[in-house]
């Protein structure tokens, strides 16, 4: 904790946030009173290194949300899965239109339908351009 308050507080001022024993420099906030949580969903967790250095302590990050009665965390979990039948990454490799590959990541690569669709929005974005006076700049 020592190394981090000297080596990273780099403002004259910081918050830390306190629960119990747990004190933590993330930027929060977290819940006064951890007797609010009445529901609790791990959303994801992952292992890394202090600094990424493998040389260093092992720390395990846990991500989640909490939610003061059950009847929300429902609700939230309802809209998450509907959420993901929407995911325009899941529908588009489904419908054949594009994919992604992690070898570059955020990069679409478009499969022949859904090149004729991008090719047609942008020609009719370009028409639009020219009809308003606009000159187009890529």
């Amino acid at each position: 904790m020592y190394r981090l308050l000297y080596n990273k507080i780099t403002t004259p001022t910081t918050t830390v946030y306190r629960c119990g024993p747990l004190i933590d420099l993330c930027r929060g906030p977290h819940v006064r009173n951890t007797g609010k949580i009445k529901a609790l969903k791990v959303t994801k967790n992952s292992a890394t290194y202090w600094e990424g250095n493998s040389e260093a302590e092992s720390l395990q990050r846990v991500y989640g949300i909490s939610f003061p009665d059950n009847k929300l965390m429902k609700e939230w979990k309802v809209f998450q899965e509907e959420a993901a039948k929407r995911d325009h990454r899941k529908i588009g490799l489904q419908q054949e239109l594009f994919f992604f590959n992690e070898l570059s990541a955020g990069s679409c690569f478009w499969l022949p339908k859904g090149t004729i669709i991008f090719n047609t929005l942008q020609k009719w974005i370009q028409d639009e351009y020219h009809k308003r006076g606009f000159t187009e700049v890529i």
